[in-house]
């Protein structure tokens, strides 16, 4: 969208700058491929300790409202953390019921309520092991559409919703702290 409202100079710069990055990045891939290849093994473990990370502050945040008795914004928590992990296991079983057969598809149906972990786990490193070659094309297929999926349901049912409460009981904090 921004492309299409942009004025045509700096739509020209900005394609050359990203055909630089471009042609910097596949010349350090040619020059340097362990270092690219640790390089992304670092990023996805990172990216897996901020998931682990997210996961436990928002356990920790619902822990907090249900030892203080707010048992509105528990629930509320509870069903923003729930969500996106339902919308997983729903999409990961209708998939395997669509694309697989027998046994296959009874497994990852049978498996769905804990296939969203593993695939969550699996999603930062993913990329490396198809680059790797060592990655069937069903599977990076699945993943590519999982990862889309993923990222979107929780930022709609997880994220968006929980920056609301959080404002909302900010807000409502400073309220109180003016009237006493």
């Amino acid at each position: 969208v921004a492309t299409k409202v942009m004025p045509k100079g700096m739509k020209r710069r900005l394609q050359r700058k990203k055909s630089w990055v471009k042609r910097k990045t596949k010349r350090c891939k040619e020059r340097y491929p362990r270092a690219v290849k640790v390089v992304s093994l670092a990023n996805g473990v990172l990216s897996l300790a901020l998931y682990f990370l997210d996961v436990f502050t928002d356990v920790q945040l619902c822990m907090a409202f249900y030892w203080n008795n707010h048992m509105a914004w528990f629930n509320l928590m509870v069903v923003f953390i729930a969500l996106p992990y339902a919308v997983a296991m729903f999409g990961i079983a209708f998939y395997s019921y669509k694309e697989n057969e027998g046994i296959v598809r009874a497994a990852c149906v049978f498996f769905s309520p804990v296939l969203p972990a593993l695939c969550d786990v699996y999603m930062p490193f993913y990329s490396l092991l198809q680059n790797v070659g060592c990655m069937p094309d069903g599977l990076t297929n699945f993943m590519v559409q999982y990862e889309a999926t993923r990222t979107l349901s929780e930022t709609v049912l997880e994220t968006i919703p929980q920056m609301v409460l959080q404002v909302n009981i900010y807000i409502g904090i400073k309220m109180e702290d003016q009237l006493h």
